[in-house]
């Protein structure tokens, strides 16, 4: 038997095609702008946040951007942890991020964004 089918009783793994991923990633960042309930919009900021790898890091960080002045302190919060995992070729944009972040009204939010920053070691490394 060749190594290359699957062993029986198993099943493929399904992997959707990247148009698809495309679409899947832009209704989650649109149900985001469109739900009343902030558990939601977490969860949505969630899946959303790992975007960059699959060309998407713009979709995330507009979502971000978006969002930052939601009325959830766990939205926010999310967002400052979703923050430190993009990549550095973002800076610019998490940087201003990173300042929003830090001067939230929330005591929570700040403090979850300055432990982040904390743990972007390749973001704090491309700082001048």
């Amino acid at each position: 038997m060749s190594s290359t089918l699957p062993r029986s009783g198993s099943r493929p793994r399904y992997r959707p095609r990247p148009r698809s991923r495309r679409r899947l990633l832009y209704g989650v960042a649109n149900q985001c702008q469109r739900e009343p309930e902030s558990d939601v919009r977490r969860a949505c900021i969630s899946v959303v946040r790992f975007a960059h790898h699959h060309g998407m890091g713009a979709l995330a960080i507009a979502l971000y951007e978006r969002n930052l002045g939601d009325p959830s302190e766990d939205v926010r919060r999310d967002i400052a942890e979703g923050v430190a995992c993009q990549p550095a070729s973002t800076l610019q944009q998490v940087w201003a991020l990173v300042g929003r972040l830090l001067q939230d009204p929330s005591e929570e939010v700040r403090s979850t964004m300055a432990f982040q920053l904390c743990n972007m070691r390749e973001i704090r490394s491309s700082l001048p």
